[in-house]
């Protein structure tokens, strides 16, 4: 039976949610070799359904070790992803993570991370790669500033790597929170994108590890995946539209 047909008849067993059925029939491909990606996603998806999280998650370890060996960066990244989906908490898993993200990647990462940072979603490992190795790795302490509201010619963008940190703008009178920003968020988007000084502060509240991209490494990247640019403004629609209506609740509470 070939992988096409074989593919369509367990993603019909998954569909009517025969798991143990699917899974058998793919235990049976198995036995004559290595399945391709599909097969081995669809394999991992049963075993999840089945409620066996753990076995899920060592499979998606496993065959991310296995691309890793092989040089295909992006498919082990695309089962460590799926990984830290499965059980992030588990610590087999954060650790083999960590180790492999830093060996196909150059930075270590963490599940939340891998799971929660969307630019995943649009580079392929060896994007980001190449983001990874020509941005800045910092750690910033509790309180301390890694964006001050104002700053000119900083178009600089970020990724919270571990840690806790808040967005704050200052009016007048008032010092406004507007967001509490948790491992794998984006931020710094707004000057890259206007060229304008930046709008607000963001400041350390645990002790926080981020990736400074330069502005010249963004656009570089951006060149080799336009999809960035676009990625990049729907986060700074998303965060001005926040922006204004945590100001318009302040406003009307005041």
């Amino acid at each position: 039976m070939n992988v096409s047909r074989m593919t369509q008849e367990v993603e019909s067993l998954i569909q009517e949610g025969k798991y143990s059925e699917a899974l058998q029939a793919l235990e049976k491909v198995m036995e004559q070799g290595e399945p391709d990606e599909s097969l081995a996603n669809l394999r991992i998806d049963c075993l999840w359904a089945l409620n066996e999280p753990e076995k899920a998650a060592r499979e998606c370890i496993r065959l991310a070790r296995i691309s890793a060996e092989s040089n295909d960066l992006t498919r082990a990244i695309g089962f460590l992803r799926k990984a830290a989906s499965i059980q992030p908490d588990h610590p087999a898993v954060e650790s083999v993570i960590e180790e492999l993200s830093q060996q196909t990647l150059g930075i270590r990462l963490s599940p939340e991370v891998l799971k929660n940072c969307s630019l995943f979603e649009v580079l392929d490992a060896e994007s980001f790669k190449y983001l990874a190795m020509r941005a800045g790795w910092r750690i910033y302490m509790p309180e301390q500033a890694i964006i001050r509201e104002g700053e000119v010619g900083d178009q600089r963008v970020f990724v919270l790597l571990r840690g806790i940190a808040e967005v704050h703008f200052r009016t007048d009178d008032n010092d406004i929170l507007l967001a509490e920003l948790k491992p794998g968020y984006i931020f710094g988007e707004i000057s890259f994108l206007t060229m304008r000084p930046r709008s607000a502060d963001v400041i350390a509240r645990t002790r926080v590890e981020v990736l400074e991209i330069p502005a010249k490494v963004m656009t570089d990247v951006i060149e080799r995946e336009p999809r960035v640019r676009d990625l990049l403004e729907k986060l700074y629609e998303t965060h001005f539209k926040h922006t204004l209506e945590v100001i318009k609740r302040r406003r009307k509470h005041s």
